[in-house]
């Protein structure tokens, strides 16, 4: 069977060659509704090996995966060794079109287990399951070689906590795959690696290891996703104020200091804000999520001593990874989702690109200062989420969940998120110019599930398939 994909790309094929070849090409690629983890991961060469498990039916696979007849700046081909398809080839292709223009090609053969049986039985959707992973990978790498291109500027080095988190995987897989150099924030005891940093939340950086990053971007603290005690709140609000100290007297320390601090915040800043929505020029909350972002952003704020300091308040990142799109999904996939509490609460969601753009926006971009509201283009009330998410499955959402339900569960924490109104808009990034890659949150979510409407205005490269 084969499949053929292309897409041009307005960079030069050895850019668009480059972008693949980088650190973190491989999670951008990787389709967030699938379970991958990645084992191995050798430079592109002939010899040299990928090596991932990917879930099916709940079962973890092991792929190794080839590289053969790599052409410096034009092709490679991963040929797989060991997975679940009884043969597999495909082959990267970098078509040079002219100045700042080029194509890429994604040609595949593959046969699938039990041969003419397997086909018949089973090649129809694993048609489909290509073409939509495709589609996604397609859009994801034109995306983001426009992102990086529209900012230009000098490589940077960059350090991240958090780096191993949600938006910390797909930042540093977007800041790598543009060229920069990654400096992950580490908690181990042995020796860090060259690219790694050693801390912790009670005051240990290495100060030295400071002098080589021309920014910071700090995302770590302890979930609030828990039921809220005592200890609890001790440590969500101590992982956040503490490790900001940290960071920030590291900068103080450091002869050669950063550029950029930019910090991690949340748009539980505003508390419960009713029916109305609000953005950056509003008063903070007076709940504990509220005095939680208050005293963070304070800590933040004193690194501005020492250099350009941007805040970025997050809203509900929408990722079938993790957060709360991986806890519903399942529910609405059983056919059991619906509005929470009375659906009229208000909730400010982001797209997962959207948010990672912006820290790297951040970054890059020396008139972004003070404190921003990275969330989507506008809140949408909590019905209308479930409305959207569900069409975008194909299911319905006739099943509220109740109020003391969720008290329940999750006590105050559920209260304070989940039924809590958040209507937050992102007044300071629009006026910056900010381009939103998911302009409505039916498009965010079709993107990160791979549910594409017949829309015209989608990304449609050419596909060929045939068997």
């Amino acid at each position: 069977m084969k499949f053929y994909k292309t897409l041009e790309v307005p960079v030069s094929s050895r850019e668009l060659h480059d972008w693949h070849m980088r650190d973190g090409a491989f999670d951008r690629l990787v389709a967030p509704w699938d379970d991958v983890r990645e084992i191995r991961a050798d430079p592109v060469a002939n010899g040299a090996k990928r090596i991932f498990d990917v879930k099916k039916g709940g079962v973890w696979i092991r792929w190794v995966a080839d590289h053969v007849d790599v052409v410096d700046g034009e092709s490679f081909t991963d040929v797989q060794e060991k997975g679940p398809f009884s043969e597999w080839r495909h082959t990267h292709r970098f078509d040079d079109l002219g100045p700042n223009r080029s194509r890429l090609v994604d040609d595949i053969e593959f046969a699938l287990p039990a041969g003419a049986l397997g086909e018949a039985v089973a090649g129809g959707s694993v048609m489909d399951d290509i073409e939509r992973m495709f589609t996604y990978r397609h859009r994801t790498t034109l995306a983001d070689l426009e992102f990086h291109s529209s900012l230009g500027g000098e490589r940077k080095t960059i350090g991240v906590t958090g780096a191993s988190g949600l938006i910390g995987k797909q930042l540093c897989a977007l800041l790598t795959t543009g060229g920069h150099r990654v400096v992950r924030f580490v908690r181990k005891k042995d020796q860090p690696a060259d690219d790694e940093i050693r801390w912790s939340t009670d005051g240990v950086v290495d100060v030295d290891r400071m002098e080589e990053l021309d920014a910071v971007i700090h995302l770590a603290g302890e979930s609030v996703a828990q039921r809220w005690t005592t200890e609890s709140k001790r440590r969500i609000l101590e992982s956040r104020t503490k490790g900001t100290a940290a960071i920030v007297d590291a900068i103080r320390q450091s002869e050669s200091k950063p550029e950029a601090f930019i910090c991690a915040s949340a748009v539980g800043f505003y508390g419960d804000t009713g029916a109305s929505v609000v953005d950056e020029t509003a008063d903070p909350g007076d709940d504990f999520l509220a005095q939680v972002c208050k005293e963070w952003e304070a800590e933040a704020a004193k690194a501005s001593d020492y250099c350009r300091v941007v805040i970025g308040r997050i809203g509900v990142v929408l990722d079938p990874r993790g957060g709360a799109l991986r806890k519903l999904l399942p529910v609405f996939l059983g056919g059991a989702g619906g509005p929470v509490g009375s659906g009229d609460q208000l909730m400010s969601w982001v797209g997962i690109d959207d948010v990672i753009t912006a820290f790297a926006t951040a970054v890059q971009d020396e008139t972004m200062e003070g404190a921003y509201n990275f969330v989507g283009t506008e809140p949408v009330r909590q019905e209308t989420f479930a409305r959207v998410l569900a069409e975008v499955v194909h299911r319905p959402a006739l099943i509220p969940t109740p109020a003391f339900a969720i008290k329940t569960m999750f006590g105050e924490m559920g209260k304070a998120t989940v039924l809590a109104s958040t209507g937050v808009r992102p007044k300071r990034l629009r006026d910056h110019g900010f381009r939103f890659r998911a302009e409505t949150l039916e498009e965010a979510l079709r993107h990160c599930l791979g549910r594409d409407a017949e829309d015209p205005g989608m990304l449609r490269p050419e596909t060929k398939l045939s068997a």
